[in-house]
């Protein structure tokens, strides 16, 4: 919201001085629009990459969870096929 809002407050001085000074008017808006360009590469990355994560975490839980199944292992088993015991 910040840098939505400080990016409309610097077009909104840019426009005051564009018919006055229209090279520095364009070099301004270049490098908000390359800055702009460059925020949104790297939310595009960070969400993506998130969710790339997230689905090899899941694909690595699900597949122990299948290898214990085809071993004998479930939650009431020890890793050797003994029965789990409680002791207090």
């Amino acid at each position: 919201m910040r840098l939505n809002l400080s990016i409309a407050l610097l077009l909104w001085l840019v426009s005051g001085f564009a018919s006055a000074q229209p090279r520095i008017a364009q070099q301004i808006l270049w490098s908000v629009t390359l800055c702009r360009a460059g925020f949104t590469a790297t939310g595009i990355i960070y969400f993506f990459m998130a969710s790339a994560i997230a689905a090899v975490i899941l694909r690595i839980a699900k597949g122990r969870q299948k290898h214990a199944r085809e071993n004998g292992v479930t939650s009431r088993t020890c890793l050797n096929g003994t029965p789990a015991r409680l002791e207090l």
